[in-house]
């Protein structure tokens, strides 16, 4: 369950989740990715801001205050569409260790935006994704 105590091990994962996935919204806030397709990094940033902001929510809701910091070191040599794909495989694997009202936000808005996105990559770039995860099974 969250709590407020920032040191439980579910707020620490979430808290490393959270700072990933910010990491993610800054590389498509902030261009890190020339190459890639203007409407898909719009596209991607609207969806990701809204993601982060459903999470958040439902974070506070238990008194839980997620400290704002950016992790982008796992973006490294990786494009954004790979990116993407390991975001989304991170969430999926993470969901048995979530609070279930975080597991479902995930389950039912995150990570169906996450494969659709994924698609979209694929689609326009012509990299081979394996979108494996949607094949996975429900947590």
């Amino acid at each position: 369950m969250i709590t407020a105590d920032p040191g439980s091990t579910q707020n620490v994962v979430l808290a490393r989740l959270l700072a990933c996935e910010r990491g993610l919204l800054d590389a498509y806030t902030h261009g890190k990715f020339s190459s890639a397709p203007a409407d898909l990094v719009t596209f991607g940033r609207e969806l990701h801001a809204k993601h982060l902001s459903s999470l958040m929510a439902l974070v506070a809701e238990h008194g839980f205050c997620v400290p704002q910091e950016v992790d982008d070191g796992w973006m490294r040599g990786r494009t954004l569409a790979q990116a993407e794909q390991l975001s989304h495989e991170t969430w999926h694997d993470a969901l048995l260790d979530l609070e279930p009202r975080v597991a479902r936000c995930l389950r039912d808005e995150v990570l169906p935006d996450h494969l659709y996105l994924l698609r979209r990559w694929q689609a326009a770039t012509g990299e081979p994704l394996e979108l494996g995860a949607e094949s996975r099974g429900p947590f």
